[in-house]
């Protein structure tokens, strides 16, 4: 009784009243956020995450997504593969899919580098 009552609840907060969610990789495809119909994704640091990262967050909303817009360095701080030499798509893996979309030598993705990095400036050391 008191799950329907928050499932309920959940329901009509994330479908009616919230405009913007926060989430990880792993906590976007909680069960709770089937109800909110999210149109537009940032996933930030994708270079971080693989490619299974980055579509476990995105599954969530698969039927009401329009865009999405991933951020960071393509050249730094690349994914972590913990099952490297374990698993078989483990080469797969180690290249995440910020870098190879940005690396697309068909060019189908449009992307946009910064100029200046201000998250490295000395005065906001």
């Amino acid at each position: 009784m008191q799950k329907d009552h928050h499932q309920a609840l959940s329901k009509i907060f994330l479908s009616e009243v919230v405009d913007i969610v926060f989430v990880t990789y792993a906590s976007s495809a909680h069960e709770a956020l089937e109800h909110f119909p999210a149109e537009v994704v940032f996933v930030e640091d994708a270079a971080q995450g693989t490619i299974l990262d980055v579509a476990t967050g995105l599954a969530t909303w698969m039927e009401t997504l329009e865009h999405v817009f991933l951020s960071g360095d393509h050249q730094q701080l690349q994914s972590g593969v913990s099952s490297e030499g374990e698993n078989e798509c483990s080469k797969m893996l180690k290249v995440p899919l910020f870098q190879r979309m940005v690396e697309d030598p068909l060019r189908r993705y449009d992307f946009t580098f910064v100029d200046h990095c201000y998250g490295s400036a000395p005065y906001l050391t």
